[in-house]
């Protein structure tokens, strides 16, 4: 039988406990069979029963409380699992689209087993209505088209609901990204000249993704993990990565606990540059769903230029391209926001603003990425990002930020704004 794997299962059982949308698309597909443990089943079919009697979520403390067949559900295991699910951290629009898929296929499964006895019997046409009944189901788990007339503003309250990380500089947010931020299933990259600050604007969008409550994954191909937790700091602290000292635990340790309030997550893995492929980061969070029950809406790669292709490449920048291209396509299938970084040529070297020209491996990197922001530093205490490309607003927009390394600043308040 066609199985769903283990993360998925605690994923939808979190859903169908928390999300009450989640449950009513659901209700009608979801079978307690999916789920391989008897934990789960249980928690399923009293979830999926709770949601036919009083319309709404069963909730964690009713799930701690129930009984079956009049023995109260104290077990150990029982009630630890409960609190595993609690704290988990899912990605619900890939579990809809994935689990939409598997329904899909799991009556289709079921519709072909039954086939051969409606064949023996003569019964070609209740074959053929049972296969298209089958392959609609899921549809309202993962709907592959919308009807415009009648969507309703429904499109607007997704939107709305959905993840989306700002850059934190007024004006860009502003006019180019709509006040919302990159959304989910875009691929941000920042391009810049060598030391142009680069690994620093990732650093800042991860904690910007922490401060807006997202599950972040930074994955580092060119410093080391341990200077990426300084540079956390560094900002964090407000005192920059060369003033702190092993002897300044306390503040470190105070700011850490602030910004975790936010509720975001970030989780840090460093790989040696060139040997890490883009198969690999999904695989990575993938890993990171499964071990750690967390999965990230936000990742973060520095950078992009540095990693291995999946093959031997004729020309080095069909490389690039197949990269940028598989990222891209990495971020629509995932439900996640990918940023990165690119280099830019040696002509772009003391201009005040990048061009897509300036793109240093390969110009078919512009029409992979969603968003290009060029960083450009016209001072030591005044950096210019401006909008290089963007698919869905204005581009040829810039603004001057302050930046103070040793105070932990990177896209600081604006320099003389219009």
């Amino acid at each position: 039988m066609y199985e769903l794997n283990q993360y998925m299962q605690d994923a939808v059982l979190k859903l169908l406990i928390e999300d009450k949308e989640f449950l009513r698309r659901g209700a009608g597909m979801i079978e307690s069979s999916i789920f391989t443990e008897s934990i789960r089943r249980e928690i399923s079919r009293e979830s999926l029963n709770f949601y036919a009697s009083y319309g709404d979520n069963v909730g964690y403390e009713v799930l701690s409380n129930f009984s079956i067949g009049g023995k109260a559900r104290k077990e150990e295991n029982y009630l630890e699992y409960l609190g595993v699910l609690k704290e988990m951290r899912v990605n619900r629009d890939f579990i809809l689209g994935e689990l939409g898929g598997f329904v899909r296929k799991m009556f289709l499964i079921r519709a072909l087993d039954e086939a051969e006895e409606l064949l023996s019997q003569n019964r070609v046409e209740e074959i053929e209505k049972r296969i298209i009944e089958a392959s609609r189901k899921g549809s309202l788990l993962a709907p592959t088209y919308r009807n415009y007339f009648e969507d309703g503003l429904e499109a607007y309250k997704r939107r709305e609901a959905s993840p989306a990380v700002l850059l934190g500089i007024e004006k860009i947010d502003k006019v180019s990204l709509d006040n919302r931020g990159v959304e989910i299933g875009r691929l941000a990259c920042f391009m810049g000249e060598p030391k142009g600050k680069k690994s620093w604007a990732l650093i800042h969008i991860a904690l910007r993704g922490a401060v807006q409550g997202l599950v972040a994954l930074f994955v580092s191909l060119e410093l080391s993990g341990e200077e990426v937790v300084r540079r956390f700091d560094g900002i964090v602290t407000g005192r920059g990565t060369r003033n702190l000292k092993e002897e300044d635990s306390k503040q470190i340790l105070k700011s850490r606990k602030k910004l975790k309030r936010y509720g975001g997550i970030i989780f840090v893995e460093e790989f040696p540059q060139g040997t890490f492929s883009v198969k690999q980061l999904e695989g990575l969070i993938e890993k990171l769903e499964v071990s750690r029950g967390f999965s990230p809406i936000l990742v973060v790669l520095d950078y992009a230029d540095l990693m291995r292709g999946e093959r031997t490449y004729r020309d080095t920048r069909d490389k690039y391209d197949e990269i940028f291209s598989d990222l891209r396509q990495l971020a629509a299938k995932r439900k996640i926001i990918i940023f990165t970084a690119t280099r830019t040529q040696r002509a772009s070297i003391g201009k005040s603003s990048k061009q897509k020209q300036h793109v240093s491996e390969d110009i078919r990197i512009m029409y992979h990425v969603d968003y290009m922001f060029g960083l450009s530093q016209l001072s030591k205490e005044v950096i210019r990002v401006n909008v290089v490309a963007n698919r869905t607003g204005e581009e040829k927009v810039f603004a001057d930020v302050k930046i103070d390394l040793g105070r932990g600043l990177v896209f600081g308040e604006e320099v003389n704004p219009c």
